[in-house]
């Protein structure tokens, strides 16, 4: 693993080079100027060429210090993610020792709680799908008495078997006894 020093020293070098380089070049170039209106123009030439051969040589240098940056650099990520990962496994074995779940296993109770959670949905819709009337289920009892008393026989039999297997409320329950009574009363006088 290459330290961050390293990286930082390699581009403070690299900073100072630069400047260097720089100077050089500006100092080449006012060396130029004057040797060139000291001499002929073969000076010129010479001075162009060893120009050309610094700004050659520069820039295989920075190519160079780019490289080995960029490679160092790619090291360091290579070497935080071997990092993340070991800490990673060492946190979830701790977890597993003290008997806790990682976050990998939460992630699955959530998946698996989410689900559950689809499943209960399903069940719920099936259980409304069943009610003697629209909205059944989200009714208090004195509403659903309301109801009953414009209800036939079959009626009153469907509410009664729904509300015994659901919430067998005493007063829906009471209601339809009476009503079922009241009606059975009415056919056996005629």
């Amino acid at each position: 693993m290459i330290p961050s020093r390293t990286i930082t020293n390699a581009s403070k070098y690299a900073a100072r080079h630069l400047q260097t380089l720089a100077r050089r070049s500006w100092l080449v170039g006012i060396g130029a100027v004057s040797v060139a209106l000291d001499s002929t123009e073969s000076g010129f030439e010479k001075l162009v060429e060893r120009g050309a051969q610094i700004e050659a040589q520069q820039r295989k240098e920075l190519a160079d210090l780019r490289a080995r940056i960029t490679r160092e650099y790619n090291e360091l990520g290579q070497d935080l993610a071997e990092a993340r990962s070991t800490a990673a496994n060492k946190l979830a074995d701790l977890l597993r020792q003290i008997n806790l779940p990682s976050p990998r296993d939460l992630q699955m109770l959530d998946k698996r709680i989410a689900q559950l959670a689809e499943q209960l949905t399903d069940l719920n819709v099936e259980q409304e799908s069943d009610e003697p009337f629209p909205g059944y289920a989200k009714l208090r009892a004195d509403e659903v008495v309301k109801r009953l008393a414009g209800m036939d026989r079959q009626g009153l039999e469907r509410v009664r078997e729904y509300e015994t297997a659901h919430n067998s409320r005493v007063t829906v329950l009471r209601e339809i006894e009476r009503l079922l009574a009241q009606e059975s009363a009415v056919e056996a006088h005629t």
